[in-house]
């Protein structure tokens, strides 16, 4: 078995994944396997003091997440049918291997 076959990744599997994840949820499950729609930064709130301020500003919704997912899924199938990994400055190669 090849590795692409192990690991099949698309936007529709990633959007389907995210589908399954938020469907329960009765306050996301309208986001359910679709694109974003509006901004979603991760804040930060000091309790103490009650400041927020932005600690993760993800890509915009549209064409800028909808572009970012199409280069994931290339990057990610390019990497697997190379069989090596870069993970920081270390160089990992997978080797495909079957469990029987």
């Amino acid at each position: 078995m090849q590795a692409e076959e192990q690991f099949p990744l698309s936007e529709t599997s990633i959007r389907g994944l995210r589908h399954d994840l938020l469907r329960f949820h009765w306050q996301t499950d309208h986001y359910a396997g679709r694109y974003k729609q509006t901004p979603n930064p991760v804040l930060f709130v000091n309790l103490a003091t009650g400041e927020e301020r932005i600690f993760l500003d993800p890509a915009p919704p549209g064409i800028i997440t909808e572009t970012a997912l199409a280069d994931l899924v290339e990057w990610y199938d390019q990497t697997i049918r190379s069989g090596e990994f870069i993970v920081g400055r270390s160089r990992l190669t997978y080797f495909s291997t079957a469990i029987l």
